[in-house]
């Protein structure tokens, strides 16, 4: 092997290399961006706790598939939730499912520009202060 063939071959090495960091990078900078553009924000602050178990599972080829377990707490005794809003920026979003302890919910899916708003009815209604509705 000459010296052009091994300086060649070190610099495929060497750009293979890059680009694999490169990727790395790319993929940590996109699970960061998923966290935070997929956290969603709570309106009704004052008359609702809502917490999140959110589960990432992100397979070889960057395909993701989200996994949100939400509690929504009554805070006052005369406000009830009946529904819930999601909105995510710049995602193609599909094959969406949701239930909670009576069942499956119906999920509407709306798209706006870059913008995808999920809506559901929940198909129980949680009355009082303190009580608890959990689904996914």
């Amino acid at each position: 092997m000459n010296s052009a063939q091994q300086y060649n071959t070190q610099h495929i090495i060497f750009l293979i290399t890059l680009y694999l960091l490169i990727m790395k990078i790319l993929q940590i900078f996109l699970i960061t961006t998923l966290i935070v553009l997929l956290s969603p924000i709570t309106y009704a602050s004052e008359q609702f706790a809502t917490s999140y178990d959110v589960t990432y599972d992100i397979d070889q080829t960057g395909e993701t598939s989200i996994t949100q377990k939400i509690s929504i707490t009554n805070l006052q005794n005369d406000v009830i939730a009946t529904s819930y809003t999601l909105s995510i920026n710049n995602m193609d979003i599909y094959d969406i499912t949701g239930n909670d302890a009576e069942g499956k919910l119906e999920i509407s899916n709306q798209s706006h520009g870059a913008t995808t708003t999920l809506n559901t009815k929940f198909n129980e209604q949680i009355i009082g202060e303190g009580r608890t509705l959990d689904w996914e």
